[in-house]
């Protein structure tokens, strides 16, 4: 069979014009649809990375005013922190007070009778010192009284800076002055001991 066509050529060529300029415009609105499908979902997509990242901006904006709130704490911390470290050194340091005063005062036999007792701690050299003043029947009490406090492991160097004798009701009376170095826990660390 063969393909017969009525219309003359030129209807024919434009037809097969229009068609093409169909198919052209068919093309070019599809392409242009998709491109524009394509440039609307990028537009979501930027608009949600924009949104996101003001949420970063705004959550950092707010941390960072939290941590400026929070730096006036941390400062009362260290200071606090350093407070408890000051005191926990100090009285690591120091000595037991009511074991040693109770070793100076039992210890003293009964011919020795303590006036008075001062106790003095110097903050620059971080040493306590006992400054005791009393009475006694006789020197070898006083001695006695030295030797058994030398004994005791909280006390240190025991220097006897003045003794006097008199006479009182026909018995001699000793007056002496005794300064007693008291060791903190420091020091008890630093003491040499000859053992040989």
């Amino acid at each position: 069979m063969y393909d017969v066509s009525l219309f003359p050529k030129k209807y024919q060529l434009e037809r097969i014009k229009n068609a093409r300029k169909t198919d052209i415009l068919i093309s070019f609105l599809s392409t242009a649809i998709i491109i524009g499908i394509l440039c609307l979902m990028s537009m979501f997509v930027l608009n949600a990375r924009r949104a996101e990242y003001v949420r970063a901006v705004d959550e950092n904006t707010r941390l960072a005013g939290e941590l400026a709130s929070l730096s006036q704490y941390s400062k009362i911390r260290d200071t606090v922190t350093k407070t408890i470290a000051d005191v926990d050194t100090i009285v690591g340091n120091e000595p037991k007070w009511s074991a040693v005063l109770t070793e100076i005062t039992e210890s003293a036999p009964e011919s020795v009778k303590i006036s008075t007792m001062n106790i003095t701690y110097d903050t620059t050299a971080m040493t306590t010192a006992c400054d005791l003043s009393g009475n006694a029947s006789d020197f070898n009490d006083v001695t006695l009284w030295i030797t058994t406090l030398q004994g005791f492991e909280d006390i240190g160097e025991i220097k006897c800076t003045n003794t006097t004798e008199s006479e009182a009701n026909t018995s001699s009376v000793v007056s002496f002055n005794l300064k007693i170095e008291i060791l903190n826990a420091a020091a008890k660390d630093n003491v040499v001991w000859n053992e040989e």
